[in-house]
């Protein structure tokens, strides 16, 4: 599966509540040596994530993707989806977080 980036890469959660717009992130991104979600469980990411995006009408954070330590190894990421209050995460390939991303 092939498709064009349409995923927004948020690092830190002071980037996050700068967002006023989301287009694609796109390569090369920097690497990045500190984000304020490192060392966080999924439910706190989704947490922390919720308070600091909740009056952002361009991030919706019902619906997110961690990048964690199997990432780079595994090209796999965890889609993280928020509904009533709990949440849910399965592990997937990168094309298939980009795809579903779309829909």
């Amino acid at each position: 599966m092939d498709c064009p980036p349409s995923l927004f890469l948020v690092s830190s959660s002071e980037q996050a509540e700068a967002v006023t717009e989301c287009k694609p992130t796109r390569p090369p991104v920097r690497p990045v040596y500190k984000s304020s979600f490192l060392g966080m469980s999924i439910e706190e990411t989704a947490n922390v994530f919720q308070t600091i995006t909740a009056d952002l009408e361009a991030i919706d954070s019902r619906w997110f993707v961690i990048l964690d330590e199997k990432s780079c190894t595994e090209d796999t990421g965890l889609i993280v989806q928020v509904k009533d209050g709990v949440v849910d995460s399965v592990r997937v390939h990168f094309d298939t977080i980009n795809a579903e991303s779309k829909s």
